[in-house]
């Protein structure tokens, strides 16, 4: 792990996407994000383990070159994880490898 980021979220008024589950479970943990350097494969692999893919292809992330997709592992877990990724990996962004994943490559990400 070379890296954690925490961060919290609160609703700022009506409809934002956390309010349903806020509603349904309270607070809690809302999701876990890792930060890859392959999406497909990543993903890929998670769907092999039994996760969902909630995104049919990477989304624009919050940030400049940021891609995320979204996976969900159900019961009993019932947690929702972000896949995330920039352009480039050498990003300073905080990062914790998944077991399994694909050690860094040259320093150039594979975001679609």
């Amino acid at each position: 792990m070379t890296g954690t980021a925490i961060e919290l979220v609160s609703p700022a008024g009506p409809g934002p996407a956390v309010e349903g589950r806020l509603t349904e479970r309270g607070p809690g943990l809302y999701h876990l994000a890792f930060v890859v350097d392959d999406l497909d494969h990543e993903v890929h692999r998670l769907r092999a383990a039994g996760l969902l893919a909630l995104d049919a292809e990477p989304c624009r992330g919050a940030r400049p070159g940021m891609r995320v997709v979204f996976m969900y592992l159900p019961e009993p877990a019932e947690l929702l994880v972000e896949l995330v990724c920039y352009d480039r990996v050498d990003h300073p962004a905080p990062r914790v490898d998944l077991p399994g994943a694909r050690p860094p490559g040259d320093g150039v990400g594979r975001c679609p």
